[in-house]
């Protein structure tokens, strides 16, 4: 067994191990809020469909979130899109997020604790089309859920947002 192959199944088990001894939070609903806001106006068809969330700790005590580094995180796969048109179809998957799905083991990152105290919030923007292409105008129906884990560790405790409606445009 080569050098390379110890070390890579020795950083797996030791993730393995750091993730299942995490200690999930079931009451995550209780102790922070998720909320998208709609676009002011419609938007283009085939241009880059940006929202903005807000996450506010309602809870009493700090909250610690797993937050991707640097000086403009991005932030759009700590959490779950849900998007359906009028008709209640899913809009395609950009080729992008269909590798990532199709190869959930491809989803590596960095990610630095951040603690949100009482009271406080931090606002995050979720690239819609960086996931689903939304070249068809209509309405779309989105909402949005996170945890504070980044969701492919810990997908079931999450909070989900309100729902908005985008008009796209032609």
């Amino acid at each position: 067994m080569s050098m390379r192959i110890l070390l890579t199944s020795a950083i797996c088990f030791l993730t393995a191990i750091l993730v299942l001894s995490a200690d999930p939070n079931p009451a995550a609903k209780d102790e922070f809020s998720v909320s998208l806001k709609a676009p002011a106006k419609p938007l283009e068809a085939g241009t880059e469909i940006r929202l903005n969330v807000t996450i506010t700790n309602i809870s009493d005590h700090d909250v610690l979130f797993a937050r991707t580094p640097g000086t403009t995180p991005d932030e759009t796969l700590s959490y779950h899109v849900e998007i359906h048109d009028e008709q209640g179809h899913v809009p395609d998957q950009t080729s992008f997020f269909r590798t990532l799905n199709e190869n959930p083991s491809s989803f590596f990152g960095s990610f630095v604790t951040h603690t949100l105290g009482p009271g406080k919030s931090f606002d995050d923007a979720v690239v819609v089309t960086r996931l689903y292409t939304l070249t068809n105008p209509g309405k779309y129906r989105i909402w949005v859920a996170r945890g504070q884990q980044p969701l492919r560790l810990a997908p079931k405790y999450t909070v989900r947002s309100n729902e908005v409606t985008v008009l796209v445009t032609p």
